[in-house]
């Protein structure tokens, strides 16, 4: 009960980003994103925003008392992915952001790896988080 009760949660934070990419694209009209790219762009985001997830999951699972901890991979993704190209960080800076592996599909060789290897990590912190939280002896 109480890891469907934690999947229910981890599932919905995960899933809830998909349509707002798109729906921005194509509501700001006058692009030239046809709505195939800008689905496939917003659909090669998911394994990063799921590395989030993960986590903060893992972190809740394995370590409940460091909770406020949840919020560090965020804050430092968005951080790292925003501010990194206006204060020109160096290439090893911006790939500790999951956002930075996220390939651009219009490339003509876009970098399929680093969103595999994203996407594994989030699997395995996941799977940590799920099993944390069903050890624990929660009262």
């Amino acid at each position: 009960m109480r890891a469907r009760r934690s999947a229910a949660h981890e599932l919905f934070a995960a899933r809830g980003h998909a349509g707002a990419g798109i729906g921005l694209v194509n509501a700001l009209g006058g692009t030239a994103v046809a709505f195939g790219e800008a689905l496939g762009q917003t659909a090669c985001t998911v394994p990063a925003v799921w590395l989030l997830v993960g986590l903060a999951t893992a972190v809740v699972g394995a370590r409940p008392t460091l909770r406020p901890l949840r919020w560090a991979g965020i804050v430092a993704a968005f951080g790292i992915t925003l501010l990194g190209p206006t204060f020109r960080f160096p290439d090893w800076a911006m790939s500790i952001s999951p956002m930075g592996h996220v390939p651009n599909i219009t490339a003509d060789d876009a970098p399929w790896t680093g969103l595999l290897v994203v996407g594994g990590i989030a699997l395995a912190l996941l799977a940590v988080g799920f099993v944390g939280f069903g050890r624990r002896d929660v009262r």
